[in-house]
């Protein structure tokens, strides 16, 4: 209903209070933190999530196993391809993984916006 809502009056401004992050990231363009009834931070979801680098896990052919290094945002994921096909280490799959909204207001450094 809310995303219905968003649709039809773009413009209309909806307050939309849950602990489920999961759907605060799929129905909100902003969100504001509040702790013990104050507010932290007021900022948009996107830059929240843009703070924390993606991250990517790439999967290695190790002599007889597979082995999984993960690394944070592009450039050191192409410094290690680059690495590995340099030393003739075979590549088994890369895959990426986006932060959450969850993992991104829970983690242990400064939310975007500051304290309010």
């Amino acid at each position: 209903m809310i995303a219905q809502v968003h649709r039809e009056l773009p413009e209309a401004t909806i307050f939309f209070s849950s602990h489920i992050l999961e759907d605060v990231e799929q129905l909100c363009s902003s969100v504001a933190l509040l702790k013990k009834g104050r507010l932290q931070t007021f900022c948009s979801v996107e830059e929240l999530l843009k703070v924390e680098a993606q991250r990517f896990d790439v999967s290695i052919k190790q002599h007889a196993h597979t082995e999984t290094k993960s690394f944070q945002g592009v450039y050191e994921l192409i410094q290690f391809l680059t690495e590995a096909k340099n030393q003739g280490v075979p590549i088994m799959g890369i895959s990426s993984h986006r932060s959450s909204l969850e993992e991104a207001l829970f983690k242990d450094e400064p939310i975007p916006g500051g304290a309010v």
